[in-house]
């Protein structure tokens, strides 16, 4: 299992550029491309209020695993308000 980023920002705001949307694709992309399972894990907001979140990917066939540290880490961040 491996913690990796979504983004290399926090997300960025409404009509961003097609160049940086290929830029932050390449975050998460590859989990798919190699069948591997993955998660995306909101974990906090920045400063202007833009969700952080994290991607948890696992071994193929791990579904339930990876379900498990998901619902730990959101456990481990105090949850997580949407409406924050």
């Amino acid at each position: 299992m491996a913690v990796c980023p979504v983004f290399p920002t926090s997300a960025p705001p409404y009509g961003f550029s097609y160049a940086t949307m290929l830029f932050t694709t390449s975050y998460h992309v590859w989990v798919n491309l190699a069948g591997l399972p993955g998660l995306v894990v909101p974990v906090g907001r920045n400063g202007h209020g833009m969700p952080i979140g994290v991607q948890i990917i696992g071994n193929p066939g791990s579904e339930a695993t990876l379900l498990a540290a998901g619902m730990a880490v959101q456990a481990a961040m105090f949850g997580y308000d949407q409406n924050v």
